[in-house]
């Protein structure tokens, strides 16, 4: 594998990062072993309440840390793309579309098309039952 040239002036960087993202990696840093803590920087807000009580589902019966819950409301979405559960659904169906694109994959399985931009993710999301996005 091929190693990738970056600057690494971390401080340089941090002075760019918003204000409150900076005060939650403090919060982090000082207080590693809580939880609560890291699952405000990990997980968004919910998308269906604006509840900031998420997590992911890492130590739950999904046992998936790319699942996110609203501990409010029970939206459950996914982490990595970014759509919201259909009901009765606990895994993102994006990982099969994934799985069986013909676009060429490294030897990880991933395409270079970040999901965001790929137009099979994008018109899957768009027929959703569910319009929001984790």
């Amino acid at each position: 594998m091929e190693h990738l040239e970056m600057p690494m002036d971390f401080f340089h960087s941090w002075r760019h990062l918003p204000k409150d993202f900076r005060q939650s990696l403090i919060e982090i840093k000082a207080n590693p072993d809580e939880a609560e803590v890291t699952e405000r920087v990990m997980v968004a807000p919910c998308p269906n309440c604006g509840s900031l009580n998420t997590r992911n589902c890492e130590n739950t019966a999904i046992n998936d840390s790319t699942v996110g819950l609203c501990l409010d409301c029970g939206c459950l979405g996914c982490l990595v793309c970014g759509a919201v559960f259909n009901d009765g659904e606990t895994k993102c169906p994006h990982w099969e579309i994934c799985r069986n694109c013909p676009a060429p994959k490294n030897a990880r399985g991933y395409c270079s098309i970040p999901l965001w931009e790929c137009p099979i993710i994008q018109e899957w999301k768009a027929k959703r039952q569910y319009p929001f996005e984790f």
